[in-house]
């Protein structure tokens, strides 16, 4: 399957209690919906992907667009979320491997040797999921 397609003025956390966003800089456009990492250099946000062992390193779903140097919030957890695409009760959702960044894969398949898989979470309903960012679903090794 190819990346979703997202629509970004869909994207939302739920009202839930467990979840939990953070707030940003932007080192980069980011926009919203786009999952996203923390340039260790910087500590800026980032378009996250598979593509490479660092940008694999999603800490959450960017919940506003944000043109570099701006300040932008993105969800870490939530049992909830609008995905802003539409999905399939039970499928999981991967970072996707596109080198510009910033995509969400619903196929392992999609991950290619060398690439490092992240689980994002999985789908709750058909434009819903649920959302968990950390280090158990980032396991920083390379699919052979």
């Amino acid at each position: 399957m190819s990346d979703l397609s997202i629509t970004v003025a869909s994207v939302a956390c739920s009202t839930n209690s467990s979840t939990q966003t953070r707030p940003a800089v932007a080192g980069e456009a980011i926009t919203q919906g786009a999952p996203v990492y923390l340039d260790a250099t910087t500590g800026q946000a980032k378009l996250a992907t598979a593509f490479t062992l660092a940008k694999s390193k999603a800490v959450g779903i960017a919940l506003n667009s944000a043109s570099s140097g701006q300040p932008m919030d993105y969800c870490i957890q939530d049992s909830n979320f609008n995905v802003g695409a539409t999905l399939t009760a039970g499928a999981v959702l991967m970072l996707s491997a596109t080198t510009t960044g910033g995509k969400i894969t619903i196929t392992p398949a999609d991950i290619v040797t060398g690439n490092f898989p992240t689980v994002i979470g999985v789908a709750t309903g058909t434009a819903t999921a649920k959302i968990r960012f950390n280090d158990i679903h980032q396991a920083g090794v390379a699919k052979a």
